[in-house]
């Protein structure tokens, strides 16, 4: 049976972001043509100028509530942090599937354990750097994820709740792990 992930269950932001993946995902499958996932593709967290960043950042972000409207110090970083995803969702089109854990999702594309661990200690930019590489493990074998989960390793990343969203990745890894082993 496949391990699933549980939505966070907190108020707010939180218990949307499951829907929120899930209409960007279905977006850029279905409505987003091949220029814009492409231009999603290329898109670096340090410059993200494309139109079809703006489009997802002014049509489906900020009306979700976790872009503000102003310019609030911690809009910079957190268009950075969406800008990642966003590339990352990109190189992964049809393969978001809400409830699959994203560990036993590494375990299954036999991501090494140096690699996923030096994904959940990462940081800031090391973060996405890390998850650049995980995303691409995951797209080149095909194996579905759900994206939400990889979004909220990201989105918590220096908040008080990163050390929950980390270790359940490293718990559904470690179980497939332990379950391929047998």
């Amino acid at each position: 049976m496949a391990e699933t992930v549980a939505d966070t269950g907190s108020e707010g932001v939180r218990s949307s972001l499951p829907r929120l993946v899930g209409a960007l995902a279905a977006e850029l499958a279905d409505r987003s043509t091949t220029g814009d996932v492409a231009e999603l593709r290329r898109l670096r967290t340090e410059a993200p100028g494309g139109s079809a960043f703006w489009r997802l950042v002014v049509g489906r972000l900020e009306p979700a509530g976790v872009l503000p409207d102003a310019d609030v110090p911690w809009r910079l970083d957190a268009e950075k942090r969406w800008a990642a995803i966003l590339n990352g969702m990109a190189r992964t089109v049809g393969l978001h599937r809400p409830g699959l854990a994203v560990g036993r999702a590494l375990a299954e594309a036999e991501v090494s354990e140096a690699r996923v661990t030096r994904l959940l200690l990462a940081h800031e930019a090391t973060l996405w750097d890390a998850l650049r590489v995980t995303v691409h493990h995951l797209g080149t074998k095909a194996i579905p994820f759900d994206w939400a989960e990889l979004a909220s390793l990201l989105l918590s990343d220096g908040r008080s709740d990163e050390d929950v969203v980390r270790r359940r990745v490293a718990r559904s890894y470690y179980r497939a792990v332990a379950a391929r082993a047998r």
